[in-house]
């Protein structure tokens, strides 16, 4: 990419060196070519707000574009972290008098902005796979919604049910309580394609995962959230692991009998992932405990 004159951008010559600084800040390292991706961005989005609405909400030097602080946040919402929808934490408040943006117009500048990412590849694949994982965790919580809220077709069913996983259960409009039935098949299906079968039986949580792209995964899971067994719909060579290096407490190499090389990860809050490679660097088995997010389109395993 050439930076030659986007430095004498609308948003002024200081505004690239705050972008760039921005980034180091919240993803720990410089990244020259997501800083210029993001930077032109973020000048498209601004001249088709100042081409729209003048000086109504003041000028690039003093609208609400000029503070540092809705910067930051523009480049924080692109983190896959962050759930925070842009239009509502964005500050409408300028400099120097300027009159404060109207939602409208903080809209329209949001709206360009986002345009502009989905037409950059690297951008558009770096918010497609924050979706993906946000998804996915949300799948996660309406699978154990949806495990609180199952009602039997008989109240007098005989029912296995633990003690302990009383969370699991429904209080009905009579105060009746309507646990479980233990080894049912239960199915729900989404508009959007999504689909779930799932199981309780054993201390287990069985599910069988249809996800937006019609891929299956099946899940075998414990009531603390820890996965027991799976079945991908790819085999595990394939994917990849991202592991966060800040949560990282130590690490472990073991060279196990056949030559495959075991890693062992423990994590801050009582997590941990256990690899196993074989020659070639390739995934043979994996453990999780303390949760991770998994993107079968892009066969990547983000440890959360």
């Amino acid at each position: 990419m050439i930076i030659e004159g986007i430095l004498l951008g609308i948003l002024g010559n200081g505004a690239y060196d705050l972008v760039k600084s921005l980034l180091k800040d919240i993803f720990g390292e410089e990244d020259e070519d997501l800083t210029q991706r993001l930077y032109q961005c973020i000048e498209v989005a601004s001249k088709a707000f100042f081409s729209k609405y003048q000086d109504e909400f003041g000028n690039p030097n003093s609208s609400f574009l000029a503070r540092q602080e809705n910067l930051d946040k523009i480049l924080r919402s692109i983190y896959y972290g962050n759930d925070d929808e842009l239009i509502n934490i964005i500050s409408p408040k300028g400099f120097d008098g300027a009159k404060d943006a109207s939602k409208d117009s903080i809209l329209y500048f949001v709206e360009n902005l986002e345009k502009a990412m989905l037409n950059d590849f690297r951008l558009n694949m770096i918010l497609t796979e924050k979706r993906h994982i946000t998804e996915s965790r949300e799948m996660g919580d309406k699978i154990y919604h949806l495990l609180s809220q199952i009602v039997n077709s008989s109240k007098n069913e005989a029912v296995i049910v633990p003690d302990n996983k009383e969370k699991f259960t429904l209080t009905d409009g009579t105060g009746n309580k309507l646990p479980f039935k233990e080894g049912e098949v239960y199915l729900q299906k989404y508009p959007n394609g999504v689909q779930i079968e799932y199981m309780v039986k054993n201390g287990l949580i069985y599910v069988d995962f249809t996800d937006l792209y019609g891929q299956k995964a099946y899940y075998e899971v414990d009531f603390d959230g820890n996965v027991k067994n799976t079945k991908f719909p790819y085999d595990l060579s394939e994917y990849k692991i991202d592991i966060p290096m800040k949560d990282i407490i130590s690490k472990e190499n073991f060279i196990l009998p056949n030559g495959c090389c075991k890693e062992i990860y423990k994590l801050k809050w009582d997590k941990s992932v256990s690899i196993v490679y074989d020659l070639s660097r390739k995934m043979q088995q994996l453990e999780v405990t303390g949760g991770c997010s998994i993107s079968h389109r892009d066969k990547l395993i983000k440890i959360s």
